[in-house]
């Protein structure tokens, strides 16, 4: 019986960590974000953990694409709004 060599890949990967805690009012002060490229570089692990414990999920580039421009286009909606609102006060 013929054994297979087992092949084994080693890997750099990027990685952006920051604390909640700046960002966030309900987070705990070791509450923290972390964002790791995939070896492959299509798409990302994220890593939350605060009082809830470590949440991990995954998304691909495209998904990650689509998550940006969502959010950037509910920052703009809300932005229209808070000035309409204040224009109405005048």
């Amino acid at each position: 019986m013929e054994k297979k060599k087992l092949e084994i890949e080693f890997s750099k990967r990027n990685t952006a960590f920051s604390l909640l805690k700046p960002f966030c009012h309900h987070a705990n002060s070791n509450d923290y974000i972390e964002v790791t490229q995939w070896t492959n570089i299509e798409g990302f692990d994220v890593t939350i953990s605060d009082k809830l414990g470590n949440r991990i999920f995954s998304l691909t580039d495209g998904e990650f694409s689509a998550l940006k421009k969502l959010v950037k286009s509910l920052d703009k909606e809300i932005d229209r709004e808070f000035n309409r609102n204040f224009k109405e006060r005048d």
